[in-house]
């Protein structure tokens, strides 16, 4: 969406101000241009609805919603390739800035900030 249209949709959804929707929509459009998905081989896009083809859209906002696109990072598909190169989650290690002790993490699992002394 256009910034205009995403504030529209912002205001109506009672989400943000006029001026933090906008902030809102600048930062969001920063980071998705920063992110270059071919490189890493992926075709389509992000959506802010979930209609298209080719199309990510990984919505966090609701609690169901929440715990399948948090699990979808632990799956083998495009779209959890995709979602796991968004988040900086590495293919070869799926474990990053933990202290996991004695523990071991099996190749699906995706463990990040956390801290294990054995498991």
């Amino acid at each position: 969406l256009g910034k205009d249209d995403y504030t529209k949709l912002m205001l109506e959804k009672k989400l943000f101000d006029d001026a933090a929707a906008r902030a809102h929509h600048d930062r969001v459009a920063k980071m998705l241009s920063e992110f270059d998905a071919a490189a890493g081989g992926f075709t389509g896009m992000f959506g802010a609805v979930p209609v298209g083809v080719d199309l990510s859209w990984w919505d966090f906002g609701l609690l169901k919603l929440f715990s399948t696109n948090s699990l979808l990072l632990t799956q083998d598909s495009e779209d959890a390739r995709l979602a796991r190169a968004f988040f900086g989650i590495e293919e070869g290690s799926r474990v990053s800035s933990s202290a996991m002790g004695d523990c071991k993490v099996d190749a699906s699992s995706v463990v990040t900030g956390s801290a294990a002394r054995s498991g």
